[in-house]
């Protein structure tokens, strides 16, 4: 648990107390240290790396800087236990320990505690063979830090020690199939590519703070009760100001409670090289450079010719456990932090808050040619905003060396001083050994359920409408095609019942009383208040003589019965009037044409939907561009409102931001809008499953925004029965095996649906009067004004009433 290891002078001219530190010693004895007292030294380290961060300058070398603070305290305290007089009360007070009660004793205590964390943290002094140290130096050292001088044998041996760092993780890690090049904004003129670290369900906490000039501070949990703090200022003012106004025990006090976000980070290795010489002459410790007294140390004097600091910091995806987001294909969209400009970061200590590294980093890919900045709004940070950018991340820690040469007369002697900085690294495997992850239900009443399995057959459903014409706009209520089959499914042998349910996605429920299920579920969707009307029913040719007892089975449960046809020009009006009274006049002519002759059983879906929003849109009828792919604009009309309440999100995996806009009584539409003009919304397609969108229900992160939505007036009808093949049913369709509705074979000629969807201003409240608050330079604009794919989702139910994908508004205008 330590690393004092001594390494032997074997030259014989040495001093024998130079090199044989056996003398018994006794470590200070820690008890139970105070959190006060803990952070009254992690302060007075917070205040030596600030001070030092302040006087050191980025430059076109080194444009990032990186330190470890508390492996600089231990070294300076070390060497303050042989400084004298002024030197003593100058190194005490830059170490801010002057005004600390029994500081050495706390510092050894703090040390051992993070080692005992898993956080190795050392200070070693090396010395030049031939140099007789006091051996009240030696007992010292090794009192307070359990660390011997040792003699500097080689180069190499130094080198050893520092390499023994292992590595530190996030308590969550990044998903490395995340990590994609995207843009770190340098300042308003100049960008580079970084590799950037993608976690999209992260454990975040993070405020804006105001008091500092604006600015965001998020924390990222580590392991072994440590943090990484990211600082980044929302202006382009200098960085190093901002660092010297840091004050880390306040930030932890303002910390708000965790909050799971879509995150990016850049994924980099800093690396740190600097004579802190001048730094410290600045801070008052130029004495150290021309005559301290450092008699304790040795007799003669000493003079410090250079304190060299070497340190880096890599940030990765490693981490202890896999969050959420890397599971299945959940969550992937939710509140978003990127770190992608300047910014100020501490890997913190939690219990002491003593920072065990500090940085800036205002380039974090400097061998990366610089590329002209193409968005005039960079000088604020994407948080919330979109498009931008599932943690989640890693980070691989930092090896880290101090050199501090000190010469007698010429040179007669090195002293080094190394800090250590590691987190030790948590095997994976720990977190595993519980077996394969937990699955979460997340659909846990029988009507959930079964609107769950409706919702897949619906999405599926929806795929292979899509791909039938790629280039067309579609639209599609899954419900009434589900309720219509759930009906035939009745009439069918125990083979052919099998074959529906797996495709309408029953196959999984285990509900004895699925019927009783799917009606109480149709009743709760068809609540007025909802303005959601679906309505099916299954067409029989009179001439295959159904059976009566499925007839009556069939209205039993559902209330109506299908109707029998009687093969003259008189069905057609007979259908279209039955559908229209049903929807009470918003679905017309669900049949356009009669009827094949050698019809004999079609189930026929229809479905309307006109829900009220929650809040009102203000502006209505202004004509705006709605962007084409490969097409001049098409002219459409909007409706506007500013100060939205919305819930947000964007997933850059599918290229989408989403928003979820509340209707009432427990209804929302899903907007689905790409980040680039185009017809192609297949990713966004494939990705579509109830547990997808159960989980954007939980975790879209809610804002308010100036939301421009289309005003639509959306109408399709089509045939599905090509598309029954591609859903798994070829075989069925050969032999339907209906063998309860009729002794005679039975094959389907069609299957019917039209479906509407309007929009319109009307809601049930206005808008909110717009926040004065800092935080309202973050504001968002949504505009849906390019294809993109929605959703109509019941929120209590999770049940799936309607699903689009609009190309042009103005295709789906009429029947």
């Amino acid at each position: 648990n330590e690393d004092s290891t001594v390494f032997p002078d074997d030259t014989a001219s040495a001093s024998p107390s130079a090199h044989s530190f056996s003398p018994p010693h006794q470590v200070m004895e820690c008890g139970a240290l105070s959190l006060e007292t803990q952070r009254a030294v992690g302060g007075a380290v917070a205040k030596l790396g600030l001070k030092l961060l302040e006087n050191l300058h980025p430059g076109p070398e080194q444009p990032n800087i990186v330190l470890s603070p508390l492996s600089v305290s231990l070294a300076l305290a070390q060497l303050s236990l042989g400084a004298m007089n002024n030197t003593e009360e100058q190194l005490l007070g830059a170490l801010h320990a002057n005004l600390l009660s029994d500081y050495y004793r706390t510092l050894s205590c703090l040390q051992r505690q993070l080692i005992a964390k898993a956080i190795k943290v050392a200070s070693r002094i090396y010395l030049k063979p031939g140099i007789e140290l006091k051996k009240d130096f030696v007992e010292r050292s090794l009192q307070v830090f359990e660390s011997a001088p040792t003699p500097l044998t080689s180069v190499e041996d130094v080198n050893q020690w520092v390499e023994k760092a292992t590595n530190g993780e996030w308590k969550s890690r990044f998903d490395p199939r995340f990590t994609a090049k995207d843009r770190f904004y340098i300042n308003q003129q100049s960008s580079v590519k970084v590799d950037m670290m993608m976690g999209s369900k992260y454990p975040l906490s993070m405020f804006v703070d105001g008091e500092q000039g604006t600015q965001v501070v998020a924390r990222f949990p580590f392991q072994g009760n440590t943090s990484f703090l990211v600082v980044m200022p929302m202006t382009s003012k200098n960085l190093l100001t901002a660092a010297a106004n840091l004050n880390i025990s306040d930030l932890y006090k303002h910390l708000p409670s965790e909050t799971t976000m879509l995150v990016k980070l850049p994924k980099v290795k800093l690396e740190y090289k600097q004579d802190l010489k001048e730094a410290l002459t600045s801070m008052g410790l130029g004495a150290l450079f021309t005559g301290p007294d450092l008699s304790g140390i040795a007799a003669g004097p000493l003079v410090v010719s250079g304190v060299q600091h070497a340190s880096s910091v890599e940030l990765s995806e490693e981490g202890a456990e896999a969050s959420a987001a890397t599971s299945v294909s959940l969550v992937r969209t939710v509140p978003i932090f990127a770190v992608n400009m300047p910014f100020i970061f501490a890997i913190v200590d939690d219990a002491s808050q003593t920072p065990l590294f500090l940085g800036v980093v205002t380039n974090p890919n400097p061998g990366a040619t610089d590329e002209l900045s193409d968005d005039p709004e960079i000088a604020s940070p994407t948080i919330n905003s979109v498009p931008s950018d599932s943690p989640i991340l890693g980070l691989h820690a930092p090896g880290h060396h101090l050199l501090l040469f000190l010469t007698m007369k010429r040179v007669a002697f090195l002293l080094g001083l190394w800090g250590l900085f590691s987190l030790c690294h948590a095997q994976l495997s720990d977190t595993e050994e519980g077996g394969d992850e937990e699955v979460v239900d997340l659909f846990t009443t029988p009507r959930s359920k079964l609107a769950a399995s409706t919702s897949d057959f619906g999405y599926n459903l929806f795929r292979q409408l899509a791909a039938r014409d790629p280039k067309a706009s579609v639209l599609l209520s899954p419900m009434s095609i589900s309720a219509a089959f759930t009906q035939l499914s009745m009439g069918a042998s125990e083979r052919a019942e099998k074959q529906l349910y797996r495709v309408l996605r029953y196959h999984s429920l285990q509900d004895t009383k699925i019927h009783d299920t799917l009606r109480g579920l149709l009743a709760s969707l068809r609540a007025s208040t909802k303005g959601f009307s679906s309505v099916e029913r299954l067409l029989l040719a009179r001439r295959l003589r159904s059976k009566p007892e499925y007839l009556n089975t069939v209205e039993k449960q559902y209330g109506e019965r299908p109707q029998i046809l009687l093969g003259g020009p008189r069905d057609l009006k007979t259908v279209n009037d039955w559908f229209r009274q049903q929807t009470r006049g918003k679905v017309d002519r669900v049949l356009a044409t009669p009827l094949p002759r050698n019809s004999a059983i079609v189930p026929v879906g229809a479905a309307y939907f006109k829900g009220k929003w929650i809040t009102r849109f203000g502006k209505m009828g202004k004509m705006e561009d709605f962007q084409l792919d490969g097409a001049a604009p098409a002219r459409v009309a909007v409706m506007q409102q500013e100060n939205y309440p919305v819930k947000i999100g964007m997933d850059s995996d599918l290229g989408c931001t989403i928003a979820q806009v509340p209707m009432e009584d427990g209804v929302s539409m899903y907007f689905f809008l790409p980040d680039e003009v185009t017809q192609n919304l297949t990713l966004i397609e494939e990705a579509l499953t109830s547990e997808f969108v159960q989980d954007l229900a939980n975790t879209l992160h809610p804002v308010h925004v100036q939301l421009t939505l289309p005003v639509l007036k959306l109408v399709y009808s089509t045939d599905l029965l090509a598309l029954l093949s591609g859903l798994g049913l070829s075989e069925w369709l050969e032999d339907t095996d209906l063998i309860k509705i009729s002794t005679q074979a039975i094959k389907l000629s069609t299957v019917r649906h039209k479906a509407v969807v309007e929009t319109a201003p009307e809601g049930s409240q206005y808008a909110s009067a717009p926040s004065s608050s800092a935080q309202q330079s973050l504001a968002l604009s949504y505009r849906v004004d390019r294809p993109f794919l929605f959703l109509v989702r019941d929120e209590p139910s999770g049940a799936l009433l309607f699903i689009g994908k609009v190309l042009n508004p103005r295709d789906l205008a009429s029947a």
